[in-house]
């Protein structure tokens, strides 16, 4: 869910940055690489990822409706206190749409795929999720969200335990 925060964020920034291109008619895009590390909070110990997000931005306007499409190409590794890593591997795009009666997200792809090193894939969101931007709200949704539907917290702490 962090990620999908993360998303919008970059959404709206770029959408100052973009936007004046797009309405000139001309599609505009922009490429850029964001790294950095956080903690998670398990409660009695602390998980640490680290992560690269290649991210592609295209948007056009089309009338009075904006097109937004964020490509990612996330890679991290979460670390635990004993030295127990998960891998976090994801491709998905975000298709934002402006209008003047709101804003809508749908996420396509696989937005979360974590893999134990020897033992396999434990969990992953995949498919697609629709949701009003401003509300949160979501609109539609298939696939399976494991993260999404259990709490990224929830899901990935007991692995470590």
């Amino acid at each position: 869910m962090r990620r999908a925060a993360r998303v919008l964020g970059a959404a709206t920034v770029l959408i100052g940055l973009l936007v004046q291109p797009a309405m000139a008619g001309q599609p505009a895009r922009e490429r850029f690489v964001d790294s950095g590390e956080f903690d998670i909070d398990c409660g009695t110990f602390l998980l640490h990822e680290t992560y690269t997000d290649v991210v592609r931005v295209s948007e056009r306007m089309v009338g009075d409706v904006i097109h937004i499409q964020v490509h990612h190409r996330f890679s991290g590794e979460i670390t635990g206190p004993d030295g127990g890593v998960l891998i976090d591997r994801s491709s998905f795009t975000n298709f934002v749409t402006i209008t003047a009666d709101g804003e809508r997200d749908r996420q396509v792809g696989i937005v979360y795929r974590y893999v134990v090193p020897g033992l396999g894939l434990v969990a992953h969101d995949a498919g697609i999720i629709e949701f009003d931007a401003l509300t949160g709200d979501v609109l539609r949704i298939s696939g399976p969200h494991d993260v999404w539907d259990t709490g990224l917290e929830a899901l990935i702490c007991p692995l470590f335990e």
